[in-house]
């Protein structure tokens, strides 16, 4: 059989499928490669979408230099409405204490009145939720010894606590 004599369309076809077989497994290689790039940055960028119930999670106050000891969270999950909620674990950023309302937690987010990201049923002073929005500045805490020295001392005046 001479190329002469095969059927320009069949021809066509034959070529389009060699060039799928050889070309499609590459393309979705580079998909894949791609995609978990862009999932590494976002876990990077925002870690609270990629954290678990039970987890813990520092976050930043606004205190103007007096201290760097981040408030601590448990992340609890999110609720009905798809907000997520968090207890608060240890730090004076939130609950009554002075720097709840100075500097605190909620004045980072410009989380207030306090009503509206309340757990119903639940103390005001120790949970809270949020939308996906406000969770930014909230970061999955590291498990290294430095963490648990941090969660073993005075958030004040950084001394051991029995």
């Amino acid at each position: 059989m001479s190329a002469r004599s095969v059927d320009p369309v069949l021809l066509g076809e034959l070529a389009y499928e060699a060039l799928r077989l050889a070309f499609i497994p590459w393309q979705r290689e580079r998909r894949v490669a791609k995609e978990r790039s862009a999932l590494a940055e976002a876990r990077l960028c925002c870690p609270i979408l990629f954290a678990r119930p039970g987890d813990y999670l520092e976050h930043r106050r606004d205190e103007r230099m007096q201290s760097f000891v981040p408030d601590i969270f448990e992340y609890l999950g999110r609720d009905d409405d798809d907000w997520l909620m968090f207890r608060h674990d240890c730090g004076t950023g939130f609950g009554d204490y002075y720097g709840a309302t100075n500097g605190g937690m909620r004045d980072v987010i410009n989380a207030w009145p306090m009503s509206e990201y309340e757990i119903p049923g639940k103390d005001v002073y120790t949970f809270i939720r949020l939308p996906i929005s406000m969770c930014w500045a909230f970061r999955l805490m590291e498990d290294d010894d430095e963490d648990d020295e941090m969660l073993q001392t005075d958030v004040q005046t950084g001394a051991p606590v029995a």
